[in-house]
């Protein structure tokens, strides 16, 4: 079973420290706040790519107003970043990796994000846990920042710009969900995932014949595969073809 992706903001990654464990053991990043991260799910906008001219290997600078990160991609992976451009909102799952001093990112699942009103649910639910571990006496540790001088952080009440946004969020029903997480029923997860089983191959099944046995449409279909992705019960071998984890 993989590990959680933890919700983080880019600045909690490039202040991290990367850790190389023993062999046997995963190697992690453990955050300014003390937390131990293996796989992320983060939110940003691309403001830079790059694109290797045999097309092999490829990367998207991503900024989420707290810093920058690359996410690199090989083979495959690079004909997925090679979809994106500078501007585009996106979230990305994938894994923290450490490469002569850069932290990057590896993803294993990255979606333009459609509605930027899910920005700022990650932003809440980011937010809400800095809170909890403040309540629990966890002191976040910028390390890397020192020579700047000492920071203080700042968790205060939400402006009126921010409450206006907050009621945004809650118009749209997900007051402590995640991004792109509409409400899906156990029953439609469970006879996709037996769909899956039944479709999937070597290649995987296409969202088209997931959607066919279910007797769904393609957005509905749609919505729950990409509740089952971050559930991770299921994964994308490549682009537009969906398999089932475990």
């Amino acid at each position: 079973m993989r590990s959680t992706a933890h919700k983080v903001k880019i600045e909690d990654l490039v202040n991290g420290d990367y850790v190389h464990s023993p062999e046997g053991e995963p190697n992690h990043l453990v955050t300014p706040w003390n937390q131990e991260v293996l796989r992320v799910n983060l939110v940003a906008t691309v403001v830079d790519d790059f694109i290797r001219d045999d097309g092999g290997y490829a990367t998207l600078t991503l900024d989420d107003g707290t810093g920058t990160i690359r996410a690199k991609g090989w083979s495959e992976g690079a004909e997925e970043l090679e979809k994106f451009e500078v501007g585009d909102l996106v979230t990305v799952v994938g894994k923290v990796r450490e490469y002569e001093g850069e932290i990057h990112l590896v993803p294993e699942v990255i979606r333009e994000m459609e509605n930027p009103n899910w920005e700022l649910v990650q932003e809440l639910e980011i937010l809400e846990n800095r809170r909890k571990m403040l309540k629990e006496g966890v002191r976040p540790k910028f390390e890397k920042e020192s020579e700047k001088g000492p920071q203080t952080l700042e968790i205060s009440q939400p402006s009126e710009q921010e409450s206006e946004e907050i009621g945004i969020v809650e118009e749209l029903g997900e007051s402590s969900g995640s991004e792109e997480e509409p409400e899906v029923s156990e029953d439609l997860k469970d006879n996709l995932l037996l769909a899956l089983d039944k479709l999937e191959g070597e290649d995987g099944a296409t969202l088209e014949d997931l959607s066919a046995e279910v007797d769904m449409s393609y957005s509905e279909t749609e919505e729950a595969l990409g509740v089952l992705l971050n559930e991770d019960k299921v994964y994308e071998p490549v682009a537009g073809r969906f398999k089932r984890l475990g």
